[in-house]
């Protein structure tokens, strides 16, 4: 079996806590980079198009926090574990 090729790639998994944890907020992160403005988008759509109706806009409102929470979320672990390394 030829092993060479297994040599070029390295382990994104570190073998300590604090090392897999800012891996995983890395990759969140990432996801979070092309998520976060398309479910703003669609929330301002929702909003732009609920003419008027106050339920549509409160979904919108709810998309909107939980976007940003979810941001905070991830950002702040993100940062702790930075502070703590």
């Amino acid at each position: 079996m030829n092993l060479k090729l297994a040599e070029f790639f390295v382990n994104p998994i570190s073998k300590d806590l604090p090392g897999f944890l800012e891996a995983v907020f890395d990759q969140l992160l990432k996801i979070l980079w092309v998520l976060v403005p398309i479910v703003l988008i669609y929330a301002a759509i929702t909003i732009t198009t609920s003419r008027g109706e106050p339920n549509k806009i409160q979904e919108a409102k709810k998309i909107i926090f939980w976007t940003f929470f979810v941001v905070a979320l991830v950002v702040g672990g993100k940062e702790l574990i930075n502070i703590l390394s």
